[in-house]
């Protein structure tokens, strides 16, 4: 597919649709969570990490924080405690590693992690009155994989969140993990940690046929995390829900027929392989087969597309009705969605 240059004409609608619409919500619709309860247990490591001065204190910073030292430090893997002790003492006294410390508690004094996280649960707990907030922890990893253990930037599970915050400074930091590539690494900035958490927390709340391998399964399953996603998330931008610059995700919404019809031409919804499947939603920097400049996981982007859709044509379904219908062909069926 030849995606046209329509870059300045965006802009310029945009423009034009900012200047119409300045006093409208840019959220939509809000739940109401004022009488909404929740207690969140968040706890930073940042600090104690920094005033570190011997080994026994780091001995003592691993007992504090089992959490962060089992998933994170990967204690329990060394044949004996000593060795992961040492390891730590050494890096926390390094200027690089305080240095990326003090980097981390500036960029993130900007930024009230938890006060984001206590809206996002509460909006949660609107439409899953039973669920209780996982456990967060903060904490700067050093990201050098030659250091055993430090090369994680998130663990998430239904009662623990572990942040390495280090990944996510942003494109002005000194210091940036160099394993990544630069279409992913441009995601790792602040705005993205929290919608990535929830995504990944969507999971919890989704039922899906584990029988069904098709790519349309697959297509679902994401459009289903995304839309879940923003619903918790309603004023957070769909660029950062799906990790698109807002050049992709513009000319993908342009060229969405384009898209639809090489997908549907080439018979690749019911098409069950993972290596053909990756092509059209694993990471990559671009679908070549659909285009040179449409992006990559645009399987993802176009299932997202099915369940707007698919909620949009049946006004009786609900994020929880959506959620828990785990017949892919159903939701695409009932969208009547054409690109």
């Amino acid at each position: 597919m030849n995606f046209s240059k329509i870059k300045y004409f965006m802009v310029l609608l945009t423009a034009i649709a900012c200047g119409r619409n300045q006093t409208e919500d840019p959220c939509g619709q809000q739940p109401n969570t004022e009488n909404i309860a929740l207690q969140l247990d968040f706890t930073s490591t940042a600090s104690a990490l920094k005033k570190i001065s011997s080994k026994e204190e780091v001995a003592l910073f691993l007992k504090n924080q089992p959490a962060f030292a089992t998933l994170f430090l990967k204690q329990g893997q060394h044949p004996h405690d000593s060795i992961l002790v040492n390891q730590l003492f050494d890096r926390s006294q390094h200027p690089a590693f305080q240095e990326l410390i003090q980097e981390s508690e500036k960029v993130f004094d900007q930024y009230d992690l938890k006060q984001e996280f206590e809206q996002a649960f509460k909006n949660i707990k609107y439409h899953y009155p039973e669920f209780k907030a996982p456990r967060i922890v903060t904490g700067v990893t050093g990201f050098d994989t030659n250091f055993q253990g430090f090369d994680d930037d998130l663990y998430v599970s239904d009662s623990l969140i572990i942040i390495g915050l280090d990944y996510f400074l942003g494109e002005g930091a000194k210091y940036r993990p160099n394993s990544m590539p630069q279409y992913i690494l441009r995601r790792y900035s602040p705005e993205y940690i929290v919608p990535s958490v929830i995504n990944q927390l969507a999971d919890g709340f989704m039922r899906s046929n584990a029988k069904d391998r098709s790519m349309l399964a697959d297509m679902i399953f994401y459009g289903k995390s995304y839309y879940f996603t923003k619903q918790i998330l309603p004023c957070v931008a769909d660029t950062v829900i799906i990790g698109y610059t807002e050049e992709e995700f513009n000319e993908s919404k342009e060229h969405s027929k384009v898209i639809w019809a090489s997908l549907v031409k080439n018979q690749m919804l019911y098409e069950s392989g993972n290596e053909l499947k990756k092509k059209f939603i694993g990471e990559r920097p671009k679908t070549l087969e659909i285009g040179e400049k449409c992006p990559g996981r645009i399987g993802q982007w176009v299932g997202w597309e099915i369940v707007k859709k698919y909620m949009e044509e049946n006004e009786s379904a609900d994020l929880k009705s959506l959620m828990a219908n785990p017949n892919a062909e159903n939701i695409f069926a009932n969208s009547k969605y054409k690109g």
